[in-house]
């Protein structure tokens, strides 16, 4: 029972950090999409 149980909770844990990874990864590309669009909007304003 206890193996099984541990293994589910290992299971559980890494599905949590990799939707974690996911949504770390869209806020960052999100971010950099506007930081970029910024750069872009100085560089025509130059």
């Amino acid at each position: 029972m206890f193996p099984m149980q541990s293994k589910k909770k290992q299971k559980t844990q890494k599905l949590k950090q990799k939707k974690a990874k996911a949504y770390y990864v869209k806020v960052n590309l999100v971010f950099n999409a506007k930081q970029n669009r910024k750069a872009l909007s100085n560089l025509i304003i130059i």
